[in-house]
């Protein structure tokens, strides 16, 4: 079915990803918008506030940082990226659909990159991610677990069944998760030489400042972690090693024996007794008041875990690959991405159905696998020759390893132009950089409705920006990492104290020319300060005659790419007199004059 991308701009719907699977979902926007409320006027969880809490954060986060960097903690390197600017996002929540549940409910997420919290909760993680996931009960991914359940025994009389939290990440107490840390900290302490006292100030500020806005109100979120955090995930874990650790010592006290116990996140597999069900089940939900557990018991000797179907025969237990959707998106064979990516797919998809289907359901995987690509305009000659090889590799070869970058190879990625990029790929490799290609142009963000709250202009950062001068329609180009607005306020007082070295302040002194700051626009957002800068030169550059910039302002820009920014400028200039051409450099960054 063919999407017009004019869909995204109707205001009655909203077009998203589902919150699992390959899934695109046309929701109702008066339906999204009634979920939504609903989810933020939950007061168990969430609270309406006045006052933002980002300066209170970052003065707190900021005087642990200074007081790690004096004490030789962190490196230098370590305290820029941990210290806090006065400028930081809003984090802003959305919903994605669970289409898999009854009523379609929305599953809150809430986008915290650039917010006063996320480079500690960044930091903090990559400490504890060294202490979860290695406990025998931990399943890291299908391929471990596939591998582990062949070997596998059922015992006499023993039934198979899944556990599974419910609404794990705003349900779990953050007290549990400072107190699984403390009783660990003589694991923590051989990854970091923080002390714990300051630590555990860190971890409680991050946890405890969880905010975001929506519809322009702010809320402060009163129990459990926002999915949407670095830290939620490695928080969340620390709770459940800690119940699964308590909880089956309890079990062992009641002479309650579990045959096997396998945890992914929150999804849990069990083999016991079936009469012993409601036993392990209390034992595990008097853990905390606010964890509960939901079981469902496997049906006629089969019960679905991960992308698996488990089948129970006799004391072995079979396994056929079952993915969670069966039609859907998959990366098409027509776009224009790189031929390594479509070529990924496949495998991607054949390997699963190969390594997670034992022989005797390998066929009817293989069967789904050539369904999904087909649905997807992959070739069947394309695919069948795919299997071929990757049975030859993983049964009649003995090298099973994926080979990685060779010693004094490097890497690059770079923006994907077909047919270009795979002759610049080949000249690279000749100089030992393998180049990794990605995707200028992607579909959802041509047609998927954007459900976070819209920054007001004033309030962006990491922006290139232009100012008119309303007296002589010239402009002037300029960058930076600030609010918008401050950035504005900067210019405006050096034209008043007749201070600062930009093009903008000598045109409005020497002229006496007043700036349009009103009408101020934002030509891109770009994160990076050094490509940020690249990309004000080009515009300065591109309006070469019509800005107000200093020649200084844009020296720095090599003479390789005169010819690009001439190309680029012809087409701008012939994006005023022509739609078709305007629509072909928008989104580019170069079409918003």
């Amino acid at each position: 079915m063919l999407l017009r991308i004019p869909v995204k701009k109707q205001q009655d719907v909203y077009i998203t990803k589902a919150d699992k699977g390959n899934k695109t979902v046309v929701i109702a926007a008066k339906e999204y918008k009634e979920k939504m409320q609903q989810l933020v006027n939950d007061t168990t969880t969430y609270k309406r506030t006045r006052a933002n809490p980002t300066t209170k954060t970052r003065e707190g986060l900021n005087k642990l940082v200074e007081e790690w960097g004096n004490e030789g903690h962190i490196d230098e390197k370590t305290r820029k990226k941990l210290f806090i600017p006065m400028c930081c996002s809003t984090p802003r929540i959305y919903g994605l659909p669970k289409i898999h549940k009854v009523g379609r409910p929305l599953r809150p997420v809430v986008s915290t990159i650039g917010s006063v919290t996320y480079a500690m909760a960044k930091f903090l993680t990559g400490i504890l991610n060294n202490i979860v996931g290695k406990t025998e009960y931990h399943v890291r991914n299908s391929f471990e677990f596939a591998e582990e359940i062949a070997k596998f025994r059922v015992p006499e009389g023993y039934v198979m069944y899944s556990l599974d939290v419910v609404s794990l990440y705003t349900n779990v107490p953050v007290d549990k998760i400072v107190d699984g840390v403390q009783e660990r900290w003589n694991e923590v302490r051989r990854y970091t030489t923080i002390p714990w006292g300051s630590f555990k100030t860190a971890l409680e500020i991050v946890l405890r400042s969880s905010f975001f806005q929506y519809e322009q109100q702010l809320y402060t979120q009163c129990f459990g972690v926002p999915m949407g955090s670095p830290l939620s995930p490695v928080g969340s874990s620390v709770v459940l090693e800690k119940l699964e650790r308590e909880g089956i010592a309890k079990l062992k006290e009641k002479n309650i024996t579990l045959a096997l116990y396998k945890r992914y996140v929150d999804d849990c597999l069990v083999v016991g007794r079936e009469e012993e069900i409601d036993e392990v089940m209390q034992v595990f939900n008097s853990f905390h008041s606010s964890l509960k557990f939901t079981v469902e018991k496997e049906n006629e000797k089969k019960l679905r875990f991960l992308d698996l179907t488990l089948e129970r025969s006799g004391e072995k237990i079979s396994k056929s690959w079952f993915p969670k959707q069966k039609t859907g998106r998959y990366l098409d064979f027509n776009s224009e991405s790189p031929y390594a990516h479509k070529k990924n797919t496949v495998i991607a998809l054949l390997d699963r159905a190969l390594k997670l289907s034992d022989v005797e359901h390998r066929e009817k995987s293989l069967s789904t696998v050539h369904d999904i690509l087909r649905a997807n305009n992959y070739p069947t000659c394309f695919v069948k020759q795919l299997q071929r090889e990757r049975v030859d590799a993983l049964y009649n070869s003995l090298d099973h390893v994926a080979r990685g970058l060779e010693p004094g190879e490097k890497f690059a990625s770079l923006p994907y132009i077909p047919h270009l990029s795979e002759k610049i790929g080949k000249v690279l490799r000749k100089h030992g950089i393998v180049a990794a290609f990605k995707p200028m142009d992607k579909v959802r963000e041509a047609v998927f409705t954007k459900l976070k709250d819209k920054i007001p202009k004033m309030r962006q950062q990491n922006v290139v920006y232009s100012v008119p001068c309303g007296a002589c329609g010239m402009e002037y180009i300029g960058q930076t990492s600030q609010y918008l607005e401050k950035r504005l306020s900067q210019h405006q007082s050096s034209v008043r104290l007749n201070t600062g070295g930009t093009g903008l302040t000598q045109h409005a002194i020497e002229r006496g020319h007043q700036f349009d700051y009103a009408n101020t626009k934002i030509l891109e957002r770009v994160e990076k300060e050094r490509n940020r800068k690249a990309a004000e030169m080009v515009h300065i550059k591109l309006r070469e005659g019509s800005t107000v910039n200093l020649q200084r302002e844009s020296t720095a820009m090599s003479n390789v790419y005169t010819g690009v920014v001439n190309k680029l400028r012809d087409l701008r200039f012939a994006a005023h007199t022509n739609t078709s051409v305007a629509s072909s450099i928008e989104g580019v960054g170069l079409n918003q004059t």
